[in-house]
């Protein structure tokens, strides 16, 4: 019966993909071409079985996740503990060990080879974090690290002090947009200009690359907005751009924008009675504007895209937001 199920879900999932390729589905027949299965290293359920007498073998197989500095005696107290255990037991019954996220996994890799030639696969692990929701999703060159207690439901009790905006990204949904975004930081260089819109940009081409590596969510949902908060930010994107114009933010080096604007909150703060129906992180949307409109405005070349500054991409990318 589960493999009927499990072999449901796959054609379920070619079928998906095959639909929302749409007018790319040449590169996507192309990706399939490249997709080689990576293997998932499920950390999280071997830290599960591990008992005192096992911590030499897994601290052996996995040492990495062991610093020296760290004594036994708190991995010794993390094995037998009521509450980490009962974490790594929600997520074995969310994530069973014949799920898909490992083709998931693959086909995101495929993408990020496709686009970006990337010779070596990294290793994958999944693992459990107690829940630090800043660091859900990691990615170096060689590794990528995905904690899946992060991934358990909105309406999970492990989640029940978190505020409401937090709680929403606890949904499976998120977990490969999440993905996405942290493996588009590996091409993306950090900006050397401390201004709002060098901000702001670099969070746009982390979005405009991510959805190259994931392409298979809706657009809001890449933004982590809802469909509701998505329609507000395009019904508005004139009047949010003549606000940054009018109040001198694009060049101001003020460290508040960046919570105002571009960090995870329940709303954007322009200070105004319209900050209740802005969705949070609005400066990301627009930033993604922008690129957008480079982009499509210069030729498509993807390395000159990441590698411009965020100064030059706004006087070349001609942006004249939909009013």
């Amino acid at each position: 019966m589960k493999q009927n199920v499990f072999s449901f879900f796959i054609l379920c999932y070619s079928c998906f993909l095959a639909i929302s390729c749409g007018e790319n589905s040449s590169v996507e027949g192309q990706v399939q071409d490249m997709q080689i299965p990576l293997e998932l290293h499920r950390f999280d359920l071997k830290f599960k079985e591990t008992t005192p007498e096992k911590l030499h073998s897994i601290k052996q197989e996995y040492p990495f996740f062991f610093p020296e500095q760290t004594p036994d005696s708190i991995w010794l107290a993390k094995i037998t503990d009521p509450i980490q255990q009962q974490l790594l037991e929600e997520v074995s019954k969310a994530f069973p060990e014949s799920d898909s996220l490992g083709t998931d996994i693959s086909h995101l890799y495929a993408h990020f080879a496709y686009h970006f030639k990337q010779q070596k696969p990294p290793k994958i692990y999944t693992l459990t974090n107690e829940v630090a929701h800043d660091f859900r999703v990691i990615a170096t060159d060689s590794m990528w690290l995905v904690a899946l207690d992060n991934y358990l439901g909105p309406g999970h009790d492990f989640y029940k002090t978190f505020p409401s905006y937090i709680k929403r990204e606890k949904d499976l949904r998120f977990l490969m947009i999440d993905l996405a975004a942290a493996v588009s930081e590996l091409v993306i260089p950090k900006p050397k200009q401390p201004y709002f819109l060098s901000k702001m940009v670099y969070e746009g081409k982390k979005i405009f690359v991510q959805q190259m590596l994931w392409p298979h969510d809706n657009t809001p949902r890449q933004f982590h907005f809802t469909e509701d908060e998505y329609r507000w930010a395009t019904e508005n994107e004139a009047q949010i751009w003549r606000y940054f114009i009018e109040n001198k933010l694009l060049y101001s080096t003020e460290k508040d924008l960046a919570y105002r604007f571009l960090y995870p909150a329940p709303f954007s703060k322009f200070n105004l009675e319209i900050d209740q129906d802005s969705p949070g992180q609005i400066g990301v949307f627009m930033g993604f504007q922008l690129v957008k409109s480079y982009y499509k405005n210069k030729g498509e070349d993807l390395q000159k895209l990441l590698q411009i500054s965020a100064v030059d991409l706004l006087k070349e990318a001609a942006y004249k937001p939909k009013k």
